[in-house]
């Protein structure tokens, strides 16, 4: 399971955010921007947002550095059940797998006493 956000919430991130995709407006296949402040540089990440994950082989404590967005979600469905990559941005991300150990046994579930 996947715990993430949809929202930056407001805060000041540090990190600057890297641009995903460029192309050149000028070519006839690629649209013109429609925010030329761009500067042919639609595509970036926004603001860090926190996501957990949750499952039997997730790895205890991790805190993953690897740079993921929403569209890792995808990947890693497409990775665990074989399945071909939408696009190719989930085609070229991480898929998250830095967060579980398939190999290991299976954690076991959480109780919390009431």
């Amino acid at each position: 399971m996947f715990v993430t956000w949809d929202d930056w919430g407001g805060w000041y991130d540090h990190a600057d955010v890297p641009v995903v995709e460029t192309w050149d407006s000028t070519r006839a296949q690629r649209p013109a921007d429609a925010y030329p402040q761009f500067d042919g540089e639609p595509f970036r990440y926004g603001s860090r947002v926190p996501c957990l994950a949750i499952g039997p082989y997730a790895r205890r404590g991790h805190v993953s550095h690897q740079m993921s967005s929403h569209v890792s979600l995808v990947k890693f469905c497409e990775s665990i059940f074989g399945l071909p990559a939408l696009t190719q941005g989930d085609g070229q991300s991480n898929g998250m797998t830095d967060c579980f150990d398939f190999s290991q046994s299976p954690q076991p579930p959480l109780v919390i006493p009431v």
